[in-house]
């Protein structure tokens, strides 16, 4: 897995559950260059002003709905799976 664009969900609390590797996972600040992809549903390039947090094997990050969050870096190998709570 690589590094993404920032992203920004109208409706979903975003729950990850890290299976194995590491990875540098930026939440909050604000969106530089949004833009809409679909309907509560947007993409940026990047964030400034936010939270890093270092997530390895095991980890759990919520990330609330309307909060910008973004992989900036992965280390090698990184699996995870997420669930979508729809509010």
């Amino acid at each position: 897995m690589t590094s993404g664009p920032a992203e920004i969900h109208t409706y979903d609390t975003d729950i990850f559950y890290v299976l194995s590797g590491s990875a540098t996972f930026v939440t909050g600040g604000t969106a530089v260059e949004e833009t809409t992809i679909g309907p509560g549903e947007a993409h940026a390039k990047s964030i400034t002003g936010g939270t890093e947090h270092h997530l390895a094997t095991g980890d759990v990050i919520i990330i609330p709905k309307g909060i910008p969050h973004q992989f900036t870096q992965v280390d090698g190998p990184f699996t995870y799976f997420v669930v979508k709570v729809k509010e």
